[in-house]
């Protein structure tokens, strides 16, 4: 038997291994935890809902499920109770998330219980459901007495001296033919006061005035009352806020030819209300004279010596900010010859190539988001000149050219600061062709459009350096977005120079705030501070360097945008499309727990594994072998001593 087994083992076989795991249906209870729910909701139902998703979970684990309990933030912690505080309602990304939590495990059934008030994302007409998704109908759907502010309309820039108007949309359910007061409030000052009537579908619009007698962010508030009933007060007052400037920067866009880039271009800056836009085509405009504060030249100088003279004096002098948008069209040599003081061109009559782009990382002059980075990488490539440039002096790169997947070394879009200006060149043609594959997409132009406006705002941006920098990344903030600020110190030559402290205060315009600091390092110009709740902010920065203290200031707000209060009327009709589209079942708080029934789960997911495991590496086998030596060599003894 020894000699058998020790030739078997020889030729090393395997053993094919089995094991096999059930897997129990899982179940989630997903709760809708938007302050919609809590304030359209009776608060005995609230309190039963609260109490039921419990004794429902246990029953469901009775039946064989395992259970988690989720809200739209994340996983429910044991024994945390339901929170109504969330401030907007995405039922769409909760479901997505629970769709890739448990992608490899048997998800069974989605128990959502909600209003269905959707505020954010799609309203999950489309969204593929690949399990059962039953429903639990939260909030109130017949008319509740509310009245309340729909809307506001005004500008988001207005200029010194100019009166602005202020519309506002006043709505009333359960309110009809009453006379509602309407007050205008700048912080503490009564401004105007309107008195409107709701007509007989509730609705009404409030106009006011206003004429700003300085510059500054300015915070307004307009007021509605109260009427007695209402399920809310928390919609019958809003803030917003207004930036007043002294005067709009000029903008003119210089071009050789008619171009559907120069469209593009006009598009995207007419959202910038603090701008004039002025286009000039050569042979049908003329050029006024004016102190323009940016200059975009498209395609320009060309070999038809269009707008010869300014683009010359454009080109030379740097005393406009400039973005030079070049083509194949372009004249090279022109440009080569009357840019040389700041830029190094080579080359000029290659053949064009076709050019993609990729969002370079470590460029910080913008915030710029993510998806639109993927969007941009994304569109189809622009005509890239058969020329090539470099800056004289330090630049930054916004987009890196991409020929295939290889960077090469002359960028598609790059700044550079100057001392009294700011330069930005475009290395190809086909900004309306992203434009239009976007828009094809995405149905907006958001990438693109961004992509322009930053430019041109960097670009106004310009002055002379100061030896400490600091500018907020946002003009604009949520109440759940991080402030953050760019902080650059220089030495009297504008040099960087680092390992400098730099201290900011934050605080509401006219009042005392928060401290912050940081040194200054070599690629981390950014310091994140807190979320701040809504108001118009001030902050001033201090620093020493070279033995002197140096300052800069700025402004910026915090706007809430309170989502929830603005519709409480429960929408059913969409939970019970989702329920029936899924093959679920959708309820009210008092049958919730017939969810729990066993004929609504499936049966165990049965998992089997199997795998090949070396004989040699079993024990057993082993211990069979030193058994048989023992064993022979005990009988021989006993044999030998009889």
């Amino acid at each position: 038997m020894l000699l058998f087994f020790l030739g078997l083992l020889l030729l090393n076989p395997l053993l094919r291994m089995y094991r096999e795991n059930k897997l129990p249906p899982v179940t989630v209870i997903l709760a809708d935890n938007s302050r919609s729910i809590k304030l359209g909701s009776n608060p005995d139902s609230l309190k039963a809902f609260s109490e039921g998703i419990l004794r429902l979970k246990e029953k469901l684990e009775k039946e064989g499920s395992q259970v988690f309990i989720e809200t739209l933030n994340g996983n429910l912690n044991k024994g945390q109770a339901i929170e109504f505080g969330n401030g907007t309602s995405d039922l769409e990304s909760s479901l997505r998330r629970i769709k890739d939590e448990f992608e490899n495990q048997n998800l069974a059934q989605v128990i959502l219980a909600s209003d269905g008030i959707v505020n954010q994302g799609s309203d999950l007409q489309d969204f593929y459901l690949p399990f059962k998704v039953h429903t639990i109908r939260l909030g109130n759907t017949s008319p509740v007495k509310d009245l309340k502010i729909s809307d506001i309309r005004h500008n988001k820039i207005a200029y010194l001296g100019n009166s602005f108007p202020v519309s506002l949309g006043i709505k009333g359910t359960g309110l009809k033919n009453q006379q509602v007061t309407a007050k205008l409030y700048e912080g503490d000052q009564l401004i105007e006061t309107k008195t409107v009537a709701l007509s007989g579908s509730g609705m009404a619009r409030a106009e006011f005035t206003v004429k700003p007698n300085s510059k500054g962010m300015k915070e307004f508030r307009v007021d509605i009352g109260q009427e007695d009933g209402e399920i809310t007060l928390e919609n019958n007052k809003r803030n917003f806020f207004i930036e007043v400037v002294s005067e709009k920067q000029k903008v003119l866009l210089l071009a050789s030819c008619p171009h559907p880039d120069l469209k593009a271009i006009r598009n995207a800056l007419s959202q910038m209300e603090q701008i004039e836009l002025v286009s000039a085509i050569a042979g049908i405009d003329n050029i006024k004279p004016d102190n323009y504060n940016l200059v975009i030249l498209h395609q320009l100088p060309d070999k038809l010596g269009s707008f010869s003279a300014q683009v010359s004096e454009f080109l030379k002098k740097g005393k406009n900010s400039l973005w030079v948008i070049s083509t194949p069209f372009t004249d090279f040599n022109r440009l080569r010859l009357e840019s040389a003081s700041w830029l190094n061109i080579q080359g000029g009559n290659g053949q064009e190539e076709e050019a993609g782009n990729r969002f370079d990382q470590n460029f910080q002059g913008f915030l710029y988001e993510d998806k639109w980075k993927q969007t941009l990488s994304e569109l189809p490539p622009v005509k890239s000149p058969g020329a090539s440039f470099s800056w004289k002096g330090s630049s930054e790169t916004i987009l890196n050219q991409m020929i295939g997947r290889i960077a090469t070394p002359t960028p598609l879009l790059s700044i550079q600061s100057g001392e009294n200006a700011k330069r930005a060149i475009f290395w190809g043609d086909g900004i309306w062709l992203w434009r239009l594959n976007e828009f094809g997409k995405n149905e907006n132009t958001e990438a693109v459009d961004n992509l322009i406006i930053k430019t041109c705002q960097l670009l106004l941006s310009a002055g002379k350096k100061k030896q400490l920098m600091v500018s907020s990344i946002s003009d604009e903030y949520s109440e759940s977005e991080t402030v953050a600020f760019r902080v650059e110190t220089f030495n009297q030559l504008m040099e960087p120079v680092y390992d400098k402290k730099v201290s900011i205060q934050i605080g509401k315009t006219g009042s005392s705030g928060k401290e912050f600091s940081m040194l200054t390092a070599p690629g981390n110009p950014l310091l994140r501070t807190q979320t701040l709740t809504t108001g118009a902010y001030h902050f001033s920065a201090s620093s020493i360097v070279d033995g002197r203290t140096i300052t800069d200031e700025g402004d910026f707000i915090v706007r809430a945008y309170d989502l929830e209060a603005r519709d409480l009327e429960a929408n059913h009709a969409l939970l019970k499309s989702l329920s029936e589209k899924s093959g679920g079942i959708s309820t009210g708080v008092s049958g919730m727990l017939s969810l729990a029934n066993a004929g609504n789960l499936p049966p165990a997911l049965i998992e089997f594994t199997d795998w090949n495991e070396n004989l040699l590496s079993q024990f057993w086998l082993l211990m069979l072998l030193l058994t048989l030596l023992s064993t022979e060599w005990l009988l021989r003894k006993m044999n030998g001593i009889l």
